[in-house]
């Protein structure tokens, strides 16, 4: 029988089993270190000479410890400060660490806000110049400046990383991954140039959505229910929001581009007002254009063409009806012998192009008063489809 004592067995059974991949041991952090939580690194879009240069856009510049990761459009002949958040109380073989992957490498770092290059405790970096650590030794600090430095266009990333030693134990030890920044170097930024791909949305809306913006979020092209069509006097609303690549609204003004919008004949079109031309433009990226008829009572159907720098973004179809112009009568019921004279029957009310209009004549006695009615209305809609021959039978 084997000599082993009951604890070497209970040791030799737990080696055992792990190689066999059936135990999972917990790691447990000393209580000597604090591990780094989220948002450890913030970036700015704000320039510094000579430390951040050329940065176009942060996704989030928020230390709120709810983001694992972030976004960062700039040069690839800028240079990106980022700032540590957090200190951290690190045990003797503890390593806090940011790596690059991609054309990038360390520029600099330092622990003295606005004085760049000096190095804090034995802070080592990598021979790539792509890994830089920190040991318990650092002195590692919130308020650090680390330098990053593009070598060329493509997308780098960034990881910071906390490696807590469980010494003696080393079985124990961890390297937690705490945040990614993915940093994408451009010769030139995204930022403030409209992406008429996808981030451009128009939309035919009803008048009470004309001033509301459409969010890049939620942003949709689809017209709202109804809206490519108005009444005789009305008018119809075409909303313009754009977007870079980045989700960000374009800023207003001549520098960064022009929204035109074009209707076809028989049409005006203004910009966030009544117009009295085919055509509009618009230097605010973020509006409406108006259209209506360009002769009073008389319908029109046509296209609505809006433009971004003479490039077509959205092309939308719809029409203003007229007044009516004619009623066709049918299915009239024949009243019984010395039964008293009805008009009841089928009445379809037309304006010059065809279109179905929906007039109430119900309150009217005769044939004469009706089409009296109809022709001296001028509140006209349509029925939602305007497709088909739609009657409307009034008693």
């Amino acid at each position: 029988m084997s000599k082993k004592t009951i604890k070497q067995r209970i040791a030799l059974v737990a080696v055992t089993t792990l190689g066999a991949g059936l135990l999972t041991v917990a790691t447990v952090t000393p209580a000597s270190a604090q591990l780094l939580t989220r948002d450890e690194l913030t970036a700015s879009t704000t320039f510094v000479s000579g430390q951040n240069v050329g940065v176009c856009f942060v996704a989030d510049g928020t230390a709120d410890n709810a983001d694992s990761t972030n976004v960062v459009e700039m040069l690839s002949t800028g240079l990106l400060r980022l700032t540590t958040v957090q200190a951290t109380s690190q045990s003797a073989n503890d390593i806090v660490s940011y790596a690059i992957t991609g054309p990038a490498v360390w520029d600099s770092w330092d622990a003295t806000a606005g004085v760049l290059g000096a190095t804090v405790g034995t802070a080592s970096l990598s021979a790539t110049g792509k890994t830089l650590s920190f040991t318990a030794a650092s002195t590692f600090t919130s308020g650090q400046y680390l330098r990053l430095k593009p070598t060329g266009v493509g997308t780098i990333q960034v990881t910071s990383s906390h490696y807590i030693s469980a010494s003696p134990a080393a079985s124990a030890d961890t390297t937690t991954q705490i945040e990614v920044i993915t940093i994408a170097s451009k010769t030139t930024c995204a930022t403030g140039t409209a992406d008429t791909a996808a981030g451009s949305f128009v939309r035919l809306v009803p008048t009470g959505d004309k001033a509301s913006a459409i969010a890049y979020a939620t942003g949709t092209s689809i017209d709202t229910s109804n809206a490519n069509y108005a009444s005789n006097g009305g008018k119809l609303y075409v909303r313009v929001d754009m977007y870079d690549a980045n989700g960000t609204a374009v800023p207003d003004g001549v520098s960064y581009g022009a929204v035109t919008a074009e209707v076809s004949s028989g049409a005006t079109i203004g910009a966030a007002t009544a117009g009295t031309t085919a055509t509009a433009y618009s230097t605010d990226k973020s509006t409406y254009f108006q259209v209506a008829q360009a002769t009073d009572d008389t319908p029109w159907a046509g296209t609505i063409t809006i433009k971004f720098n003479g490039t077509v973004v959205a092309t939308k179809s719809a029409r203003i009806h007229g007044v009516p112009a004619s009623i066709e009568v049918s299915g009239l019921d024949i009243p019984a012998q010395d039964g008293a004279a009805t008009t009841a029957g089928d009445y379809v009310i037309k304006d010059s192009a065809g279109n179905l209009l929906d007039v109430d004549i119900s309150g009217t006695a005769t044939l004469t008063e009706k089409q009296a009615a109809v022709l001296g209305s001028f509140t006209v809609t349509r029925n939602a489809l305007n497709t088909g021959a739609t009657s409307c039978r009034y008693n």
